[in-house]
């Protein structure tokens, strides 16, 4: 079970508000603004949050891939997910290409970071670009990839990111109206420097005639799989399953799911998934009423081999339509926020079955984002109402 745990406004946070305040408004501090830390004291809120004009809907897809991709670092954390608005205007090379870059703030896509912790990669309009992170968990810029500039070529519009877990690749999907593929680089694992290894132009990339606001890149714990998910707005999705060559990289598609054509069962491709760190199951919500997609997954070659629907309790009759998944660094947790629905759910996980209980339902206004702690004991939530908030809870460890 999750209580609120008491979370006392410091000189720390209030210098982060009064700097943020000076900085200019784009999609990450948007972020950081919105989501002020509150005090939490006998269920009592103190929120320390301003107004903005800010567009719900990105801010949540934004930070949602933010958290999501911070969450997966232990080195990094949550720390780093506080400071890194504040560090890219500072750490700015060119103009033109970091700090007053228009086309990749109004467009910033996705966000990942190295497994060693060392370095961090954001994406955005025709940009690539690679940050150092540094002793006192600042960042600084070391490498931008721009298109058609020092004979950078083929970065148009890069939505998703992923570092390999063995931290020798980054994979980049790259889809716009004159291209749509996949981009491997290699990454000096010193350096954290990349440099384009090979291009990837499958049919799962050009046969998407719309790309929405929900997908995902998703790598396997051991690193055999990548696992790519694009679910727009007309509900041709897909799900593509790639093996991956640990020693060289290279990408090759062994499966793919669609609405209505595969043979896995009758369910439409989710809205947003989530892999356990055990490999075992791949959790996807979203585009199936308020039910939960458990995909069981082959450990020996990666592919789905079945999927089992389960409706969740108390939802009936309700649409999951804005939201997402989550799952405990442990493998023992499983959280699901409705952001409609306002609510969260906390399911514990069979791990070997994959099978989920419904262990406690917080209400709570607008839940969007959602961070689990890397020793899976801390809940660290964005919600919304009238304002951003940021809220902790600790979990009960008899419970």
């Amino acid at each position: 079970m999750f209580s609120p745990f008491p979370l006392c406004a410091t000189p720390f946070f209030v210098a982060i508000d009064t700097l943020i305040f000076f900085i200019h408004a784009e999609p990450t501090v948007y972020f950081l603004l919105t989501c002020t830390i509150e005090s939490f004291r006998f269920w009592k809120i103190r929120p320390q949050t301003r107004k903005l004009p800010v567009n719900r809907r990105q801010l949540q897809l934004h930070a949602r891939k933010m958290i999501s991709a911070l969450s997966q670092n232990t080195a990094v954390g949550l720390f780093f997910l506080l400071l890194l608005p504040i560090s890219l205007p500072l750490f700015g090379q060119e103009s033109r290409f970091m700090a007053f870059n228009a086309d990749t703030f109004l467009n910033f896509n996705d966000i990942t970071s190295s497994p060693d912790g060392k370095n961090v990669y954001l994406c955005g309009l025709y940009t690539i670009t690679a940050l150092e992170v540094q002793d006192d968990d600042s960042v600084r810029v070391i490498q931008v990839l721009n298109n058609d500039h020092n004979g950078c070529q083929g970065v148009y519009n890069p939505i998703d990111l992923a570092v390999s877990p063995d931290g020798r690749f980054l994979y980049a999907v790259d889809m716009s109206t004159t291209e749509r593929k996949m981009s491997v680089f290699t990454r000096d694992v010193d350096t954290g420097g990349i440099s384009l290894l090979e291009t990837i132009r499958d049919t799962v990339f050009t046969s998407q005639t719309e790309v929405g606001d929900d997908h995902e890149l998703l790598f396997s714990p051991e690193g055999k799989n990548l696992y790519w998910l694009n679910s727009p707005y007309d509900g041709n999705g897909v799900l593509a399953v790639f093996a991956c060559d640990l020693k060289s990289g290279h990408l090759t598609r062994i499966q793919t799911l669609r609405r209505g054509t595969n043979s896995l069962g009758d369910f439409s491709i989710p809205n947003w998934l989530a892999i356990a760190l055990d490999g075992n199951h791949l959790y996807g919500g979203g585009g199936n009423r308020t039910q939960i997609l458990i995909l069981f997954r082959n450990q020996e070659n990666g592919l789905i081999d079945s999927v089992h629907v389960q409706n969740i309790a108390g939802w009936e009759g309700q649409r999951w339509e804005r939201g997402g998944v989550v799952i405990s660094p442990d493998g023992e947790t499983v959280y699901a926020t409705a952001l409609f629905l306002d609510e969260l759910l906390v399911l514990t996980r069979n791990r070997q079955q994959g099978d989920l209980n419904l262990l406690q339902t917080i209400t709570i206004n607008s839940p969007h984002v959602l961070f689990v702690s890397p020793n899976s004991l801390n809940i660290y939530l964005g919600y919304y109402d009238k304002h951003g908030y940021f809220a902790l809870y600790h979990k009960n460890d008899v419970s």
